[in-house]
């Protein structure tokens, strides 16, 4: 009898540690309404607005826009997507999670289509503190805010911890590795 049980709790201990496994290589999609749903995510718009999810139990994949979703992750790219809100924009925008937590660190990579078939591309980064809403933090292109002013708002962000406030104050050259170690120890004490 008692051979019996310590089978069949081994048995569902083994189904349980392939199941979780199973979904480690799913992707996952958490909704506005706090659902976390596994299955196959994929990208149906160039615009960076609409994807699609199917999960298991479904038959036929499903369009889920930006406005619901709050973050997702697929398997062929290993990056956490978040939707986030940018000054100036309606619509949330999915941006690359670079670094989350108090103060988190986002990526957005754009391609725009320029005469003469030459592509150019430009790749920002944004900062939020305990929100969605971000504001921009560097970029390789123009932009409309003078760099003092954007250094300043990030700074703010940092006078909650006077000694990484004092130390970014003290630098005068600021390039993305820098930032980005400075954020990590923001929000968890190590340097990297």
């Amino acid at each position: 009898m008692k051979l019996t049980i310590t089978k069949a709790l081994l048995c569902i201990a083994a189904l349980l540690f392939t199941q979780s496994l199973r979904a480690q290589d799913q992707d996952y999609l958490l909704t506005l309404k706090g659902d976390t749903l596994f299955g196959k995510v994929s990208q149906s718009s160039v615009d960076h607005t609409k994807f699609k999810y199917k999960t298991a139990k479904m038959k036929k994949a499903e369009d889920i826009t930006v406005d619901s979703i709050k973050e997702f992750t697929c398997n062929r790219i290993p990056l956490v997507m978040r939707a986030v809100t940018m000054e100036g924009v309606k619509k949330p925008v999915f941006m690359i999670v670079v670094e989350k937590g108090a103060i988190s660190l986002y990526s957005l990579m754009e391609w725009n289509a320029m005469e003469s078939n030459r592509i150019h591309s430009s790749m920002e980064f944004y900062v939020s503190k305990n929100c969605d809403s971000v504001r921009l933090l560097k970029s390789n292109y123009n932009t409309d805010k003078p760099k003092e002013q954007i250094l300043d708002e990030f700074a703010e962000l940092l006078k909650d911890k006077k000694s990484i406030y004092d130390k970014f104050k003290a630098k005068e050259y600021y390039n993305f590795t820098y930032l980005f170690k400075l954020i990590h120890f923001y929000n968890t004490g190590l340097t990297l």
